[in-house]
């Protein structure tokens, strides 16, 4: 004996009804995507800021100064090593550097966005973990940054 198709439908389509009902919540695949997407962007947006403002400062530093270029059109690393000069130490220091167009200022300011590029991505997951409503990962992401916020305090760097 046999049992109908159109029973073993039902049946299958109930059974699979029942086990979805009986499981969490999954965050939604959009969430996911969007997070993914968000994250990436950050980093590729944040790494070729940096090269450009890198680069840019280091045009400007030899545009100002052609003493770093000895005569034969070669760079003279001396005096760019020497203890003579002097690269801005403060935030403070590299606005007023980069507003008087020094390039010291403008390389500064490009490593400076570097290393916010990977501190970014961790403010942006702990933002979409709250969104996808995983608790503990937003939690443990959330100390992550707290604990790169304090190192950057402690180490004076703000």
């Amino acid at each position: 004996m046999s049992i109908p198709s159109e029973y073993k439908q039902d049946g299958d389509e109930q059974l699979q009804s029942l086990n979805e009902a009986s499981m969490p919540p999954k965050p939604s695949d959009s969430v996911e995507d969007t997070m993914e997407s968000v994250i990436s962007t950050v980093l590729i947006v944040g790494v070729l800021v940096s090269l450009v403002t890198v680069v840019s400062g280091a045009v400007l530093m030899f545009v100002n100064h052609p003493e770093y270029r000895n005569g034969s059109g070669h760079i003279a690393y001396r005096s760019l090593v020497s203890s003579s000069f002097t690269f801005p130490h403060t935030p403070n220091g590299i606005w007023h550097s980069i507003l008087q167009g020094k390039g010291a200022g403008f390389i500064l300011l490009g490593l400076f966005l570097l290393l916010m590029t990977p501190i970014t991505r961790v403010a942006i997951s702990v933002i979409g973990f709250a969104f996808a409503r995983d608790h503990r990962m937003a939690l443990v992401t959330a100390a992550v940054l707290i604990l790169l916020g304090s190192s950057f305090a402690i180490g004076g760097a703000i």
